[in-house]
């Protein structure tokens, strides 16, 4: 069973070949060739499997679509504004784990 919020190890799907053969894809697979997915440089035979691993499994398919926008965002070049407190709590907490994982850091790097 997976973990919440993360990728179940694989989905069973159907191939849809004639002879019924259920095949499976787990989702590391997917994500190993996610980028080449993405960029539409992988064979077709291997994006059909895909796009029907995408079919059946949601935590993948929120990973692409996720992926997806970022790019767009990025490729857009515009800043994206920050819903109000968002910003303060986000910087809040990015340096709070700094600190955690720079021991004896926090008093030289203030700000």
């Amino acid at each position: 069973m997976p973990e919440p919020g993360g990728l179940a190890a694989e989905t069973t799907m159907h191939t849809g070949l004639s002879t019924g053969e259920i095949q499976t894809m787990k989702c590391e697979k997917l994500l190993a060739l996610l980028n080449d997915y993405i960029d539409g440089d992988v064979q077709p035979g291997i994006c059909a499997e895909l796009e029907q691993h995408l079919a059946s499994c949601n935590p993948c398919h929120v990973v692409v679509d996720t992926v997806r926008k970022t790019i767009t965002l990025y490729k857009s070049g515009q800043p994206y504004e920050l819903p109000p407190g968002f910003r303060d709590r986000l910087h809040a907490e990015l340096r709070a784990r700094w600190k955690q994982s720079k021991p004896g850091s926090s008093s030289e790097n203030k700000g």
